[in-house]
């Protein structure tokens, strides 16, 4: 999966806290409630996740911290990983999942765990008694990140919007998933100046430990199963392939032109597209010359152009309108799998469907 973008420098972030602090004093924007999803705008998937996925969860009562049951540090906690039990993490508990906090941070944050939908919902203190005492709506000051369960249908559904602000991180046994959700715009909120320099480096802190919060869960909840997807564009119209009914796309190349995907199952070549594979963005690389396979989706202008080359290296172009264009290196786990062979496989039956070039 790509890797999303720290959020922990504390020099990279001033002078848009300080922005952010000015617009809140001065102004009192409302801060906008996270909802267990991600800040800003949300796909119609994910706005609707909590409704879906609230047939999966049974929650606990409406409250924060002291709404979820909170096992205090003990060797009888089963399912807890031994490394937070020995620095004295506090374990909270919902429908049946657990979510550590050590100790040093236990007292500075909130852990929801009352949102439909939602397992937990952590965010600071001092950020939500902030916009709080400026008399605004205050969920959603300080929020961290959110854990929740989701159906397959729902994750599926998410795959295929943008997943700004989302991942997909965990399987259960019965099939269900677990998300992980951060924002995408800073939530810290003060009331004063005065001291925000100690209160920065303590917002730093937080968020640094709650972009592991992911990996931690995994540990705390033995019976999950890691799972990894990309939150690309590219990885996105795969998943629209895969899962949406009538997309409109077709696949090109010089030979016959483009071709309707009509008379191939695409299951099987978008399940090796899509599998195993990250897609990184290749700054400061030119794209490769020579011959490539075209995937376009006439009805959104944009186009993926999978370059056929010797060395084994795979690149996609991603071209917006024909006037933006970005570039990704896709490395695929087996170190073997090549995207541009799938999709001149994927071509060469269409070609043959067609009964082209007989």
């Amino acid at each position: 999966m790509k890797r999303r973008k720290s959020r922990t420098g504390i020099m990279a972030l001033s002078a848009l806290l300080i922005l952010t602090l000015a617009a809140c004093a001065a102004s009192g924007a409302k801060v906008e409630t996270p909802s267990g999803t991600q800040a800003g705008t949300q796909s119609e998937a994910q706005a609707g996740m909590q409704s879906v996925a609230q047939g999966d969860a049974q929650t606990a009562p409406q409250g924060e911290a002291e709404s979820g049951a909170v096992l205090e540090e003990s060797a009888d906690v089963s399912g807890v990983s031994l490394l937070a039990a020995e620095k004295g993490a506090h374990i909270y508990e919902n429908d049946g999942m657990k979510l550590s906090i050590p100790e040093e941070y236990d007292g500075l944050v909130t852990v929801d765990t009352g949102r439909d939908g939602v397992l937990f919902s952590v965010a600071e203190k001092a950020s939500i008694a902030a916009a709080k005492a400026q008399g605004e709506d205050y969920d959603g000051a300080g929020w961290l990140f959110s854990v929740a369960r989701v159906s397959e249908e729902t994750l599926r559904e998410e795959l295929c919007y943008d997943m700004s602000g989302a991942e997909a991180f965990a399987k259960d046994a019965e099939g269900r998933h677990y998300m992980y959700y951060y924002p995408t715009d800073v939530r810290f909120v003060r009331e004063r100046y005065e001291g925000i320099d100690e209160d920065m480096r303590q917002w730093s802190a937080l968020t640094e430990w709650a972009e592991s919060a992911a990996e931690r869960f995994l540990a705390d909840n033995p019976g999950l199963t890691a799972e990894r997807y990309g939150n690309t564009s590219l990885d996105m119209y795969f998943a629209r392939i895969a899962y949406l009914d009538e997309v409109n796309y077709v696949i090109s190349m010089t030979d016959y032109g483009p071709l309707a995907p009509d008379g191939v199952d695409a299951a099987p070549y978008v399940e090796r597209l899509m599998r195993g594979v990250t897609f990184e963005l290749a700054e400061g690389v030119e794209a490769p010359d020579g011959e490539y396979v075209v995937l376009m989706f006439p009805d959104d202008g944009v186009r993926f152009d999978f370059f056929l080359m010797d060395s084994g290296e795979n690149y996609v172009r991603e071209v917006w309108n024909e006037e933006y264009e970005q570039l990704y290196k896709a490395s695929y786990a087996d170190g073997t799998t090549s995207a541009s062979e799938i999709m001149n496989e994927w071509y060469d039956a269409l070609v043959k469907a067609n009964h082209l070039g007989e």
